[in-house]
């Protein structure tokens, strides 16, 4: 009787809880506004997505990406990210960037960073190249 009924809402609970893009558990003020980011990068035929944050921040807005979106983990470098074969992406983003890697980035002449989301603060940058 109590027993079902309390196992039953349990694993209804994980279930509901499994399928939310968002939940109090998933780290909120990191993972908010991954859906609306992908949108915006999933829209580009062929894009890169730099970012300079946790290697789980960033996974973490790999799952709802599409296949063909590049990622390149800049990992707290100093060194600027290698642009060999930047040609080849339709866009460039730089999701969630410290002010490090802003700073690394604007202070090349050929590039400008355009603010594309930023509910509160600035999530998502394009880089376009001059």
């Amino acid at each position: 009787g109590l027993f079902v009924t309390i196992l039953s809402v349990g694993i209804l609970s994980c279930v509901i809880n499994s399928q939310a893009t968002s939940w109090w558990n998933k780290s909120p003020s990191r993972s908010l506004y991954n859906i609306e980011i992908t949108e915006i990068i999933n829209q580009a035929k062929s894009p890169l997505v730099m970012s300079d944050q946790s290697i789980n921040d960033l996974l973490a807005l790999s799952h709802t990406l599409n296949p063909e979106v590049q990622l390149q983990w800049m990992a707290q470098s100093n060194a600027f990210p290698d642009t060999s074969n930047w040609q080849s992406f339709t866009d460039i983003y730089v999701y969630r960037p410290t002010s490090k890697l802003k700073n690394l980035l604007k202070s090349q002449d050929k590039m400008q960073l355009k603010p594309v989301y930023h509910p509160e603060e600035v999530r998502l940058l394009k880089l376009v190249l001059k």
